[in-house]
């Protein structure tokens, strides 16, 4: 009897989505048709609920597609329900490779449903042809946090034949990566991904160098070989689109469509052809924070055709109108016989940001524990002791923040490094020496104050530091902490640069210290000892890795200034050896570093009094997570312009409201008092790109600025 029933409930179902089917087959296949130029097909899985399973993580899904050709406009391929995961479209357009994270496993369906079989363990991440070969390969790994989509990534990337499973390879291993999106060049030597969020790049393969490109999420290559990549922005309606030979970038609005109407979008990816593109939405439930995880109904799949120079969108068509949640497409479009390969030639010689690869700054990587030059770039290095890359990262906490070149602003916080502190403990026990090298810029003019500004250092338990550089009045100190009782000794540097960057080097051993400043011997010292280094405390766990600021300052994050005292200027080009560095190799990297670094301009200064219209409420941190800051963009009216040039009647803004994982007081003059507001356009701070900004206003005909708080 429950049999009976399941089944006149089965069929009742499937011929009401036939009708809809059947309703909407000659209009949507007309207008993609008519789009792609060409006989088109899309997969895509589709939630069978309550239309929230934006990541597809849950096991009540379809898998669904679309072909131009059949007549039939979207159907179910296999009807499940079960997971399946980020479907992917073969070369050949034939077959869909689908995973079922669940299980970790990996599946191959033909599209008309038939001929399902299991291919191989993990998740899969693309499919490309060897046209050499003639022969389909799938790009796969295996998931270290798969019960939480937003937060999981892939340690180890292989290979494997579509044909012959067992014939396989590891194709990446040097960093995680995450699963959105992983892509090819035609020819298969490059990729872009995820390195791992919100890191995004190009990568040689196999395991060769690898580019920092910008930060963000869903990065997607161009099918052919020209290297053209886009990333997706914080604000999840913006492709900040790279030529990555020549480094110009542009961005396209993909959220301003009819259809859409300026909500958030999502899932979006390059299709088989580098002129097309597919994303979902509109996003319009849950809260404003985070709509994606609302998903909804109204959650469509449209196709996008790029214009011949990728400068925008020139055209839309809307692929489903079904009353489901749809999520993760992947289109394929038929083309001329190797039309995917045309571009300008990729090449694996053209990823060549990582430091070994330079040529120039640090000029020497022998006894090299740490590598940072700043947030745009890989910051990775090959440790010519055992040929091993090591990527190095240093994370925003508290109120520090990113400046416009890239580089730590720690006032308020404190940038903290990936760990791995016991090993500069056990390499500089053993060599008996280190050197600190960074370029700093003042902010924290001289003063009489006895307190210890920190800049960069080691911190020990009990809220001391191992080694520490750092600002004293007018001057610069290295404090170390010193025989067996941990004493700690101050050297007295040389004064502080205040008026220009300053190139600084520390060096010391078991015997005697020096100091450089631009090149040139400004300090020495000897009957120097320092030792009896710690770095395990189990109460802060952080205390185990490298600080640039005051790491104190994270226990009060909401505090103005904390209980301790900010140091407020900027660094970069931070580097840390277990070995020492005499007066002529720091002529060396001076010059290294002066020949490279390219004069900046400063922004034209703009300050207005303005009264806030409308702002987004500040949403709970966990709510806008694997994000732990993000910005509200509020709507102004302009009163007065102070200073610089007239921005018009009316602004969109953007200011800090979540850091690290905390939220901070609004700003002080609610509306509808005129508040003091120091500006600078959003799109000259591109290390804003890949933060989540959250918006609520339509009026994207205004001007979108953004926010200096001191």
């Amino acid at each position: 009897m429950h049999r009976v029933f399941f089944t006149i409930c089965l069929l009742a179902w499937i011929a009401s989505f036939n009708i809809l089917r059947a309703e909407n087959a000659p209009q949507a296949a007309a207008g993609v048709r008519e789009l792609a130029g060409a006989p088109a097909r899309l997969a895509w899985c589709q939630d069978a609920g309550d239309g929230s399973d934006a990541g597809a993580q849950g096991n009540n899904l379809r898998l669904m597609g679309f072909d131009t050709e059949d007549g039939l406009g979207e159907r179910c391929i296999l009807a499940g329900p079960s997971n399946f995961s980020r479907p992917i479209i073969t070369p050949d357009g034939r077959k869909v490779i689908f995973s079922n994270r669940a299980e970790q496993k990996i599946y191959a369906v033909n599209f008309d449903g038939s001929g399902l079989q299991k291919l191989a363990a993990g998740v899969a991440l693309a499919a490309w042809r060897d046209r050499a070969t003639e022969t389909d390969w799938i790009y796969a790994g295996t998931e270290n946090n798969r019960s939480d989509y937003f937060n999981s990534a892939i340690t180890a990337v292989r290979r494997f034949r579509l044909d012959k499973p067992e014939v396989a390879g590891n194709i990446w291993g040097k960093t995680p990566v995450n699963l959105d999106n992983f892509q090819l060049s035609a020819d298969g030597r490059c990729a872009g991904a995820l390195f791992p969020w919100p890191t995004a790049g190009l990568a040689a393969l196999p395991d060769g160098e690898w580019k920092k490109i910008g930060d963000g999420c869903w990065p997607s290559l161009a099918p052919d070989n020209s290297l053209l990549m886009w990333i997706f922005d914080g604000a999840h309606r913006n492709l900040t689109m790279f030529r990555t030979g020549t480094g110009e970038r542009w961005t396209i609005n993909i959220a301003s469509l009819p259809g859409i109407d300026g909500y958030e979008v999502y899932h979006p990816r390059w299709s088989s052809h580098p002129r097309f593109m597919v994303m979902t939405g509109p996003y319009k439930l849950g809260e404003s924070s985070n709509r994606i995880r609302g998903g909804g109904r109204e959650v469509e799949i449209y196709l996008g055709r790029f214009s011949a120079d990728h400068g925008k969108i020139e055209k839309w068509a809307r692929v489903t109108r079904n009353g489901h949640a749809d999520f993760f497409p992947d289109a394929w479009i038929a083309a001329p016989e190797h039309a995917g390969a045309d571009g300008a030639g990729a090449s694996s010689a053209a990823v060549t940001d990582s430091a070994a690869s330079q040529g120039a700054w640090p000029v020497s990587f022998e006894g090299l524990y740490y590598f940072w030059q700043n947030r745009s770039r890989a910051n990775s290095f090959t440790d010519p002791a055992d040929g091993r890359t090591i990527a190095c990262r240093a994370e925003a906490r508290g109120r520090a923040k990113f400046g416009r070149n890239f580089e730590m602003m720690p006032s308020g916080g404190a940038f903290v490094s990936d760990g791995g502190a016991g090993t500069l403990i056990e390499k500089c026990a053993a060599s008996g020496q280190l050197a600190l090298e960074v370029l700093l810029k003042p902010g924290t003019a001289g003063t009489n104050d006895t307190n210890i500004l920190p800049i960069a250092g080691f911190p020990a338990p009990g809220g001391k530091w191992n080694f520490l550089l750092g600002q004293r009045g007018g001057r610069l100190v290295f404090l170390m902490r010193t025989g067996a009782g941990g004493e700690d000794r101050i050297l007295d540097l040389c004064p502080m640069p205040e008026s220009r960057p300053g190139h600084v080097i520390v060096s010391c051993s078991t015997s005697s210290a020096a100091c450089y400043l631009d090149g040139a011997q400004v300090f020495a010292a000897d009957s120097v000892t320092g030792g009896n280094w710690s770095y395990a405390d189990p109460a802060r766990p952080r205390y185990g890795a490298l600080v640039f600021g005051n790491l104190l300052l994270q226990e009060y994050p909401l505090a103005p200034g904390g209980n301790a005292p900010a140091w407020k200027g900027a660094l970069e080009n931070v580097a840390v050896y277990a070995r020492w560095i005499g007066p002529a190799e720091a002529a060396k990297k001076f010059k290294a570093f002066a020949a490279g670094m390219a004069k900046r301009a400063d922004l034209p200064k703009l300050s207005v009094r303005a009264v806030l219209l409308s702002e987004p409420a500040a949403p709970a941190p966990s709510s806008i997570a694997p994000y732990r800051r993000a910005l509200l963009a509020g709507h102004y009216r302009v009163e007065k312009t102070v200073e610089g040039k007239s921005p018009g009647s009316e602004i969109l803004a953007a200011r800090w409201a979540i850091m690290d994982g905390a939220l901070l007081p609004p700003r002080p003059g609610a509306a509808p008092l005129a508040q003091a507001l120091r500006l600078e356009l959003y799109s000259d701070r591109p290390e804003l790109e890949g933060e989540r900004l959250i918006m609520e206003s339509t009026r994207y005909d205004l001007p979108l600025y953004y926010i200096l708080d001191d």
